[in-house]
């Protein structure tokens, strides 16, 4: 069992010795039968609402601290689970699932996309904090809560991740950002609890994204074209999100063109990922990775 944390709470949860690839977030929504502790949440989101809960991942590692990523839960989910079927759990409205009588189930699975590999006195530490108002009047929120614990991972870590989630000002018309080196992946994300497929809805006009070895320049119909080549079917389920690349790029600028009256504050956001790397951390990897050949080669010698 992970750490349990109630509707209103700030915890925090250190993993060591140990391979870790990511975060695991279950949501447990109990249904108010009494009236006492109703929720006063967004009546649009089935669950628990993940924009209303915070993470912040360090890592301790090799004598350094680095932020991996440091941002409300709803943004950074739906930009490392959009080719997921999970993504329409921790996105826009939010599906949940049946779990035991009066309670419902969701999630949000933040997976680093690698692993990380904590030895001697390295540490990585994930804080949440929880707000009272993350659940709507369905909901307890005395009986409500969140489990939290982290992905084992197998294999060698060879870089760090780090994940960063913009909000754009409402009301914004452009928007431009350095993102900078080592750029795996780039999204725009809509969390709006009430989503629309139509444009006429969009707060996207054109995003432009350009880096070392990387120039796009897509207004919103060639957007909503590209996802739709990703996705065999349920692509209108990522409403007004949108990937702008998934490409590993160097000196990447974004430029954004909004259509004001659709961009509402703390609904719209640009997401990255990217990674860092060391002499150290390649060093130590490449030790192992040499160990282990050495294993199997004995192995087969054996017979």
């Amino acid at each position: 069992m992970g750490l349990l944390v109630n509707l209103g709470e700030k915890k925090s949860l250190t993993f060591k010795s140990t391979d870790i690839r990511g975060v695991d977030l279950v949501s447990y929504n109990v249904q108010d039968n009494t009236g006492e502790g109703r929720g006063q949440g967004d009546p649009n989101v089935e669950g628990i609402d993940w924009s209303r809960v915070y993470i912040n991942i360090t890592l301790n590692q090799g004598g350094h601290s680095h932020t991996i990523a440091a941002t409300s839960v709803k943004p950074l989910a739906q930009h490392l689970n959009y080719l997921s079927n999970e993504f329409r759990y921790c996105a826009n409205e939010q599906m949940v699932s049946d779990y035991d009588g009066d309670t419902k189930i969701g999630g949000a699975t933040l997976d680093f996309g690698g692993v990380i590999n904590l030895r001697g006195e390295d540490s990585l530490v994930v804080e949440i904090r929880v707000q009272s108002d993350c659940v709507n009047t369905n909901w307890s929120t005395t009986a409500s809560y969140i489990e939290m614990d982290g992905l084992e991972g197998v294999g060698l870590q060879y870089t760090t991740p780090i994940f960063k989630t913009f909000a754009i000002n409402g009301g914004e018309s452009k928007f431009s950002h350095s993102i900078g080196e080592n750029t795996t992946a780039v999204s725009i994300q809509n969390i709006s609890s009430s989503p629309s497929t139509d444009k006429a809805y969009s707060p996207w006009q054109n995003a432009r994204l350009f880096s070392d070895r990387f120039n796009t320049n897509d207004d919103w119909g060639q957007l909503w074209s590209k996802r739709v080549s990703l996705f065999e079917s349920a692509q209108d389920t990522r409403y007004q999100s949108f990937v702008i690349s998934l490409e590993t790029t160097d000196d990447t600028q974004i430029q954004l063109d909004l259509f004001p009256l659709n961009n509402q504050t703390n609904e719209n956001y640009v997401c990255y990922s990217q990674f860092l790397t060391n002499a150290t951390i390649v060093r130590d990897a490449s030790r192992r990775a040499k160990k282990h050949a050495e294993k199997s080669i004995q192995k087969i010698a054996k017979g």
